[in-house]
């Protein structure tokens, strides 16, 4: 019994250091001039097949509002990160899309 309990929590610390150490990438992108006023929009991107196939399409022109000037920000979160080690079995990915105006 208490060999099991070991190799469970010895599992779950694995699982929790893989978690952490998940590359958390951050892409910025500057459109106009960057962002001037704050205003952010946000939207999750899903992908399956380990993101060779998109499930949604983000506008990033239409989360700008029509702003000449914002910054594209994609990123890989820690929120992301679980939600894909949870989706990994069916194979989803998902990132984060923020327009900072």
């Amino acid at each position: 019994m208490k060999k099991v309990l070991r190799n469970t929590v010895l599992l779950g610390l694995v699982a929790l250091f893989a978690f952490s150490v998940l590359a958390c990438t951050t892409h910025e992108h500057i459109v106009g001039t960057g962002a001037s006023t704050g205003f952010t929009e946000s939207t999750k991107q899903w992908y399956l097949l380990w993101g060779l196939i998109p499930l949604n399409s983000v506008d990033t022109k239409a989360m700008s509002g029509g702003s000449e000037n914002y910054k594209i920000v994609t990123q890989t979160s820690i929120v992301d990160a679980i939600l894909s080690g949870f989706g990994s079995a069916v194979s989803l990915q998902v990132r984060t899309v923020q327009v900072i105006k």
